[in-house]
């Protein structure tokens, strides 16, 4: 259902650029964060933050607004562990050390800031919209 991978573009691709965000996505993003910049700040921090292995994920609640968590290991917001809100995820970074450690070492933040230059904003605004029609089995799959 969920594909990580199909969330992440070439460098420079132009599915990266922040004006594919869907005004629908956009206006989620602006009416939970105040802005894309505050909501991926919000989204690296804990990333960077995160003890351990795991994942940071943006997700979709209930009433269609988004919201960052990160999870433990394998586990993912689709998974029961998450019992404060549970929510879609519709973007998610893996904070694990194989992740980046052979290119990074020890220094995750920079994966991370380099990790949101290849978002694929088409892909994340697909997943939303899909979220947003109850299509789960779409998201993750559209480019």
């Amino acid at each position: 259902m969920y594909n990580t991978l199909q969330v992440m573009s070439p460098p420079k691709s132009s599915n990266t650029s922040q004006d594919n965000i869907s005004p629908q996505l956009q206006q989620a993003i602006n009416g939970g964060f105040g802005s894309t910049d505050e909501m991926l700040n919000r989204f690296k921090q804990l990333a960077d933050d995160h003890f351990g292995s795991g994942w940071s994920w943006l997700c979709v609640v209930s009433d269609g607004g988004l919201r960052v968590l990160d999870t433990s290991n394998q586990d993912n917001p689709l998974m029961a562990v998450v019992r404060s809100d549970p929510c879609t995820p519709i973007l998610g970074i893996d904070v694990w050390e194989h992740a980046y450690y052979l290119q990074y070492l020890p220094k995750k933040s920079d994966y991370t800031k380099a990790w949101l230059d290849i978002i694929n904003w088409k892909q994340v605004s697909a997943n939303y919209d899909a979220v947003q029609r109850g299509d789960l089995a779409f998201v993750g799959t559209a480019f």
